[in-house]
Protein backbone atom coordinates (compact mmCIF):
# COMPACT_ATOMS: atom_id res chain seq x y z
CA UNK A 1 0.00 0.00 0.00
CA UNK A 2 2.45 2.33 0.72
CA UNK A 3 4.90 1.25 -2.09
CA UNK A 4 1.73 2.11 -4.55
CA UNK A 5 1.51 5.34 -2.78
CA UNK A 6 4.62 6.54 -3.39
CA UNK A 7 4.87 5.22 -6.71
CA UNK A 8 1.73 7.35 -6.87
CA UNK A 9 3.63 10.47 -5.66
CA UNK A 10 6.56 9.80 -8.07
CA UNK A 11 4.38 9.44 -10.78
CA UNK A 12 2.29 12.99 -10.10
CA UNK A 13 5.57 14.56 -9.49
CA UNK A 14 7.35 13.64 -12.81
CA UNK A 15 3.91 14.41 -14.74
CA UNK A 16 3.86 18.12 -12.94
CA UNK A 17 8.00 18.37 -13.81
CA UNK A 18 6.66 17.50 -17.35
CA UNK A 19 4.17 19.79 -17.63
CA UNK A 20 6.43 22.51 -16.08
CA UNK A 21 9.02 21.50 -19.02
CA UNK A 22 6.52 22.00 -21.73
CA UNK A 23 5.54 25.54 -20.21
CA UNK A 24 8.45 26.57 -19.65
CA UNK A 25 9.25 25.69 -23.76
CA UNK A 26 5.99 27.23 -24.77
CA UNK A 27 6.80 30.82 -23.13
CA UNK A 28 9.91 30.22 -24.38
CA UNK A 29 8.83 29.71 -28.11
CA UNK A 30 6.14 32.41 -27.63
CA UNK A 31 8.68 34.82 -26.49
CA UNK A 32 11.01 34.01 -29.68
CA UNK A 33 8.20 34.05 -31.95
CA UNK A 34 6.99 37.70 -30.50
CA UNK A 35 10.49 39.18 -30.58
CA UNK A 36 10.19 38.09 -34.43
CA UNK A 37 7.25 39.81 -35.34
CA UNK A 38 8.28 42.78 -33.11
CA UNK A 39 11.69 43.11 -35.26
CA UNK A 40 10.17 42.74 -38.25
CA UNK A 41 7.74 45.71 -37.21
CA UNK A 42 10.71 47.23 -36.68
CA UNK A 43 12.76 46.69 -39.43
CA UNK A 44 9.63 47.62 -41.88
CA UNK A 45 9.52 51.13 -39.64
CA UNK A 46 12.75 51.66 -39.87
CA UNK A 47 13.48 54.04 -42.67
CA UNK A 48 9.69 55.70 -42.49
CA UNK A 49 9.56 59.20 -41.51
CA UNK A 50 6.45 61.13 -39.98
CA UNK A 51 5.22 61.73 -43.86
CA UNK A 52 4.54 57.86 -44.44
CA UNK A 53 1.34 57.16 -41.84
CA UNK A 54 0.03 54.29 -43.79
CA UNK A 55 3.52 52.38 -42.53
CA UNK A 56 3.99 54.24 -39.31
CA UNK A 57 0.34 54.48 -37.94
CA UNK A 58 -0.98 50.54 -38.05
CA UNK A 59 -1.04 48.53 -35.00
CA UNK A 60 2.51 47.94 -34.04
CA UNK A 61 3.46 44.60 -32.40
CA UNK A 62 4.80 44.82 -28.71
CA UNK A 63 7.37 42.50 -27.53
CA UNK A 64 8.11 43.28 -23.88
CA UNK A 65 11.26 43.21 -22.84
CA UNK A 66 11.86 45.37 -19.81
CA UNK A 67 10.67 44.69 -16.65
CA UNK A 68 7.23 46.72 -16.82
CA UNK A 69 6.16 46.33 -20.16
CA UNK A 70 4.80 49.77 -20.31
CA UNK A 71 8.88 51.32 -20.48
CA UNK A 72 8.79 49.71 -23.73
CA UNK A 73 5.81 53.06 -24.90
CA UNK A 74 7.29 55.26 -27.46
CA UNK A 75 10.80 53.74 -27.23
CA UNK A 76 11.66 55.68 -23.86
CA UNK A 77 14.12 52.32 -22.16
CA UNK A 78 15.85 52.02 -25.91
CA UNK A 79 16.51 55.90 -25.88
CA UNK A 80 18.12 55.71 -22.66
CA UNK A 81 20.18 52.79 -23.44
CA UNK A 82 21.17 54.20 -26.42
CA UNK A 83 21.72 57.68 -24.99
CA UNK A 84 24.33 56.48 -21.96
CA UNK A 85 26.04 53.46 -23.87
CA UNK A 86 24.91 50.84 -20.99
CA UNK A 87 22.60 47.95 -22.26
CA UNK A 88 20.88 47.02 -19.16
CA UNK A 89 17.34 46.86 -18.56
CA UNK A 90 16.11 49.12 -16.04
CA UNK A 91 14.57 47.47 -12.18
CA UNK A 92 12.30 50.34 -12.76
CA UNK A 93 8.69 51.92 -13.83
CA UNK A 94 8.99 54.27 -15.96
CA UNK A 95 6.28 57.15 -16.18
CA UNK A 96 5.87 57.50 -19.83
CA UNK A 97 4.15 60.52 -19.55
CA UNK A 98 3.83 64.01 -17.40
CA UNK A 99 0.61 62.93 -15.36
CA UNK A 100 -1.36 65.92 -13.94
CA UNK A 101 -3.55 65.81 -11.05
CA UNK A 102 -1.30 64.64 -8.42
CA UNK A 103 -2.28 61.54 -9.75
CA UNK A 104 0.15 58.01 -9.55
CA UNK A 105 -0.49 55.16 -11.17
CA UNK A 106 -1.30 51.56 -8.98
CA UNK A 107 1.34 49.36 -11.03
CA UNK A 108 4.27 52.34 -10.50
CA UNK A 109 4.10 52.83 -7.42
CA UNK A 110 2.01 50.34 -5.02
CA UNK A 111 2.48 47.44 -7.04
CA UNK A 112 6.21 48.11 -8.38
CA UNK A 113 8.35 45.56 -6.83
CA UNK A 114 11.51 47.11 -8.46
CA UNK A 115 11.18 49.84 -5.69
CA UNK A 116 12.19 52.12 -8.21
CA UNK A 117 10.28 55.15 -10.52
CA UNK A 118 11.61 56.71 -13.51
CA UNK A 119 10.11 60.19 -13.83
CA UNK A 120 10.34 63.42 -15.04
CA UNK A 121 10.65 66.97 -12.43
CA UNK A 122 10.15 68.53 -9.37
CA UNK A 123 6.14 68.77 -9.67
CA UNK A 124 6.42 64.79 -9.97
CA UNK A 125 8.86 63.97 -7.46
CA UNK A 126 6.30 65.82 -5.11
CA UNK A 127 3.36 64.10 -5.92
CA UNK A 128 5.13 60.63 -5.79
CA UNK A 129 6.77 60.81 -2.36
CA UNK A 130 3.29 62.20 -0.97
CA UNK A 131 2.02 58.37 -1.70
CA UNK A 132 4.99 56.15 -1.94
CA UNK A 133 8.12 55.13 -0.73
CA UNK A 134 9.89 54.25 -3.99
CA UNK A 135 13.39 55.60 -4.66
CA UNK A 136 12.35 58.48 -7.16
CA UNK A 137 14.85 59.44 -10.04
CA UNK A 138 14.34 62.54 -12.25
CA UNK A 139 15.92 62.62 -15.53
CA UNK A 140 13.72 65.38 -17.52
CA UNK A 141 12.33 65.73 -20.93
CA UNK A 142 12.31 62.07 -22.12
CA UNK A 143 12.61 63.91 -25.90
CA UNK A 144 16.52 65.53 -24.68
CA UNK A 145 17.88 62.10 -24.70
CA UNK A 146 16.77 61.24 -28.25
CA UNK A 147 18.56 62.10 -31.81
CA UNK A 148 15.98 63.42 -34.27
CA UNK A 149 14.76 61.26 -36.97
CA UNK A 150 15.43 63.55 -39.55
CA UNK A 151 19.41 64.26 -40.19
CA UNK A 152 20.10 65.35 -44.01
CA UNK A 153 16.38 65.70 -45.47
CA UNK A 154 15.87 68.09 -42.23
CA UNK A 155 16.68 71.45 -43.90
CA UNK A 156 15.02 70.77 -47.46
CA UNK A 157 12.02 69.67 -45.46
CA UNK A 158 11.82 72.76 -43.18
CA UNK A 159 12.33 75.12 -46.50
CA UNK A 160 9.60 73.32 -48.08
CA UNK A 161 7.33 74.10 -45.04
CA UNK A 162 8.10 77.63 -44.70
CA UNK A 163 6.82 79.19 -41.67
CA UNK A 164 5.13 76.26 -39.70
CA UNK A 165 2.28 76.04 -37.08
CA UNK A 166 2.22 72.43 -35.39
CA UNK A 167 -1.48 71.35 -33.87
CA UNK A 168 -1.22 68.70 -31.32
CA UNK A 169 -5.10 68.09 -30.89
CA UNK A 170 -6.35 66.22 -27.96
CA UNK A 171 -5.96 62.32 -28.73
CA UNK A 172 -7.25 59.18 -27.89
CA UNK A 173 -5.35 55.87 -26.49
CA UNK A 174 -5.96 52.04 -27.07
CA UNK A 175 -9.00 52.13 -24.71
CA UNK A 176 -10.19 55.00 -24.55
CA UNK A 177 -11.80 56.94 -27.15
CA UNK A 178 -11.01 61.39 -26.94
CA UNK A 179 -14.25 63.16 -28.25
CA UNK A 180 -14.17 67.53 -28.57
CA UNK A 181 -15.86 69.74 -30.65
CA UNK A 182 -13.19 70.03 -33.49
CA UNK A 183 -15.13 72.76 -35.08
CA UNK A 184 -14.29 75.06 -32.17
CA UNK A 185 -10.64 73.96 -32.18
CA UNK A 186 -10.43 74.49 -36.01
CA UNK A 187 -11.63 78.12 -36.00
CA UNK A 188 -9.11 78.86 -33.44
CA UNK A 189 -6.52 77.29 -35.63
CA UNK A 190 -7.50 79.38 -38.67
CA UNK A 191 -7.63 82.36 -36.61
CA UNK A 192 -3.45 82.16 -36.81
CA UNK A 193 -3.37 80.01 -39.98
CA UNK A 194 -2.98 83.51 -42.00
CA UNK A 195 0.59 83.97 -40.35
CA UNK A 196 2.16 80.64 -41.24
CA UNK A 197 3.20 78.79 -44.68
CA UNK A 198 1.87 75.86 -43.25
CA UNK A 199 -0.32 74.83 -41.12
CA UNK A 200 0.90 70.84 -39.94
CA UNK A 201 -1.60 68.49 -38.18
CA UNK A 202 0.35 65.92 -35.44
CA UNK A 203 -2.13 62.90 -35.19
CA UNK A 204 -1.97 60.44 -33.31
CA UNK A 205 -1.93 56.48 -34.48
CA UNK A 206 -5.20 55.27 -32.98
CA UNK A 207 -6.82 59.20 -33.89
CA UNK A 208 -5.38 58.32 -37.48
CA UNK A 209 -6.79 55.16 -38.08
CA UNK A 210 -10.53 56.05 -36.60
CA UNK A 211 -10.11 58.64 -39.40
CA UNK A 212 -10.13 62.09 -36.62
CA UNK A 213 -7.80 63.20 -38.90
CA UNK A 214 -10.24 64.09 -42.00
CA UNK A 215 -11.89 67.42 -40.58
CA UNK A 216 -8.13 68.55 -40.81
CA UNK A 217 -7.08 67.34 -43.73
CA UNK A 218 -10.25 68.71 -45.26
CA UNK A 219 -9.08 72.19 -43.63
CA UNK A 220 -6.05 72.12 -45.81
CA UNK A 221 -3.81 71.11 -43.06
CA UNK A 222 -0.77 68.61 -43.43
CA UNK A 223 -1.15 65.52 -41.73
CA UNK A 224 1.42 63.98 -39.83
CA UNK A 225 2.59 61.69 -36.76
CA UNK A 226 5.47 60.46 -35.09
CA UNK A 227 3.74 56.65 -35.08
CA UNK A 228 2.79 54.08 -33.15
CA UNK A 229 2.73 54.33 -29.12
CA UNK A 230 5.28 50.78 -29.65
CA UNK A 231 7.21 52.30 -32.14
CA UNK A 232 10.82 52.53 -30.69
CA UNK A 233 11.44 55.51 -32.96
CA UNK A 234 8.46 57.24 -31.91
CA UNK A 235 10.17 60.09 -30.02
CA UNK A 236 12.59 60.52 -32.28
CA UNK A 237 10.00 61.43 -35.26
CA UNK A 238 8.41 63.83 -32.79
CA UNK A 239 11.11 65.61 -31.96
CA UNK A 240 11.90 66.10 -35.72
CA UNK A 241 8.14 66.87 -35.60
CA UNK A 242 8.57 69.68 -33.67
CA UNK A 243 11.74 70.90 -34.48
CA UNK A 244 10.48 71.59 -38.56
CA UNK A 245 8.01 73.58 -36.45
CA UNK A 246 8.24 77.22 -35.65
CA UNK A 247 5.23 77.66 -32.91
CA UNK A 248 2.75 75.03 -31.39
CA UNK A 249 -0.86 75.00 -30.45
CA UNK A 250 -3.13 71.92 -28.49
CA UNK A 251 -6.37 71.82 -27.00
CA UNK A 252 -5.58 70.26 -23.80
CA UNK A 253 -2.60 69.71 -21.52
CA UNK A 254 0.09 66.96 -22.42
CA UNK A 255 3.38 65.91 -22.32
CA UNK A 256 3.36 67.92 -25.97
CA UNK A 257 3.23 71.38 -24.27
CA UNK A 258 6.57 71.46 -22.04
CA UNK A 259 8.54 69.17 -24.88
CA UNK A 260 7.80 72.08 -27.58
CA UNK A 261 9.04 74.77 -24.89
CA UNK A 262 12.04 72.52 -23.96
CA UNK A 263 13.15 72.55 -27.90
CA UNK A 264 12.41 76.21 -27.93
CA UNK A 265 8.88 75.88 -29.43
CA UNK A 266 6.73 78.80 -28.39
CA UNK A 267 2.99 77.17 -27.64
CA UNK A 268 -0.16 78.34 -27.62
CA UNK A 269 -2.99 76.30 -25.41
CA UNK A 270 -6.35 76.45 -26.21
CA UNK A 271 -7.94 74.18 -23.73
CA UNK A 272 -11.43 72.50 -24.81
CA UNK A 273 -14.46 70.70 -22.75
CA UNK A 274 -13.27 66.74 -23.36
CA UNK A 275 -14.91 63.72 -23.03
CA UNK A 276 -13.51 60.67 -22.84
CA UNK A 277 -15.63 56.68 -23.57
CA UNK A 278 -13.97 53.74 -22.43
CA UNK A 279 -14.35 50.55 -24.98
CA UNK A 280 -15.74 47.28 -22.91
CA UNK A 281 -12.49 45.94 -22.53
CA UNK A 282 -11.00 48.87 -21.38
CA UNK A 283 -13.43 50.06 -18.73
CA UNK A 284 -13.44 46.13 -17.34
CA UNK A 285 -9.49 46.69 -17.15
CA UNK A 286 -9.86 49.88 -15.22
CA UNK A 287 -12.34 48.18 -13.00
CA UNK A 288 -10.20 45.17 -11.80
CA UNK A 289 -6.56 47.28 -11.90
CA UNK A 290 -7.86 50.06 -9.87
CA UNK A 291 -5.35 52.32 -11.46
CA UNK A 292 -4.67 55.32 -9.67
CA UNK A 293 -3.27 54.91 -6.02
CA UNK A 294 -4.98 56.76 -3.39
CA UNK A 295 -7.32 58.81 -5.85
CA UNK A 296 -7.72 62.63 -4.82
CA UNK A 297 -11.60 63.26 -3.50
CA UNK A 298 -10.31 66.62 -5.34
CA UNK A 299 -9.00 65.63 -8.32
CA UNK A 300 -10.93 67.78 -10.20
CA UNK A 301 -10.33 70.57 -8.25
CA UNK A 302 -6.45 70.02 -8.59
CA UNK A 303 -6.91 69.41 -12.34
CA UNK A 304 -8.76 72.86 -12.87
CA UNK A 305 -6.35 74.20 -11.22
CA UNK A 306 -3.47 73.08 -13.11
CA UNK A 307 -5.20 73.90 -16.23
CA UNK A 308 -6.17 77.29 -15.03
CA UNK A 309 -2.39 78.33 -14.23
CA UNK A 310 -1.27 77.19 -17.82
CA UNK A 311 -4.23 78.94 -19.21
CA UNK A 312 -3.49 81.85 -18.24
CA UNK A 313 0.37 81.65 -19.13
CA UNK A 314 -0.35 80.02 -22.44
CA UNK A 315 -3.55 81.12 -23.73
CA UNK A 316 -2.17 83.95 -25.84
CA UNK A 317 -0.44 83.77 -29.11
CA UNK A 318 3.07 84.64 -28.81
CA UNK A 319 6.17 83.75 -30.88
CA UNK A 320 8.15 84.12 -27.39
CA UNK A 321 8.55 81.98 -24.81
CA UNK A 322 8.57 84.20 -21.25
CA UNK A 323 10.26 83.50 -18.45
CA UNK A 324 7.01 82.26 -16.62
CA UNK A 325 6.41 80.06 -19.27
CA UNK A 326 9.84 78.48 -19.00
CA UNK A 327 9.87 77.97 -15.17
CA UNK A 328 6.31 76.85 -15.30
CA UNK A 329 7.10 73.42 -17.61
CA UNK A 330 11.03 73.56 -15.58
CA UNK A 331 8.88 72.38 -12.83
CA UNK A 332 6.37 70.18 -14.87
CA UNK A 333 8.95 68.34 -16.58
CA UNK A 334 12.16 68.94 -15.04
CA UNK A 335 14.48 71.22 -17.71
CA UNK A 336 17.04 71.16 -14.89
CA UNK A 337 17.21 67.06 -14.26
CA UNK A 338 18.84 66.38 -17.80
CA UNK A 339 21.77 64.13 -17.06
CA UNK A 340 24.67 63.62 -19.08
CA UNK A 341 25.13 59.90 -20.90
CA UNK A 342 27.89 59.16 -18.34
CA UNK A 343 25.22 60.50 -15.59
CA UNK A 344 22.79 58.14 -17.00
CA UNK A 345 24.85 55.29 -17.42
CA UNK A 346 26.11 55.54 -14.11
CA UNK A 347 21.99 55.46 -12.81
CA UNK A 348 20.90 52.59 -15.04
CA UNK A 349 23.49 50.28 -13.45
CA UNK A 350 22.54 50.89 -10.19
CA UNK A 351 18.91 49.65 -11.55
CA UNK A 352 20.15 46.45 -12.12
Amino acid sequence: MLSKLITDIGKKIIKSEIKRLQLKRTCRSLNIISALKYKTYCTKTKNKDHNDLNNIVPDFFLWNKEYFSNNNFYGISDIFREYSLCNIIPKAAIEHGVYFGKEVMDYEAAKNPTNNIITFSQYRYEVLSEKTKQNIICLGPYIHYVKPFLNEDFHNEKKALGKNLLVFPSHSVDLVTAEYDIEIFLNEIKKIAPNFNTVSVCIYWKDYLMKKHLPYQNAGFKIVSAGHRNDPRFLSRLKSIILLSDITISNSLGTHLGYSIFLNKPHILKIQKQKYSEDKVGAYNNAITNRFVGKNENFYDIIKNEKDVFNTLFSEYTETISKEQYELCNYYWGFDFIKKPEELKSILKSLV
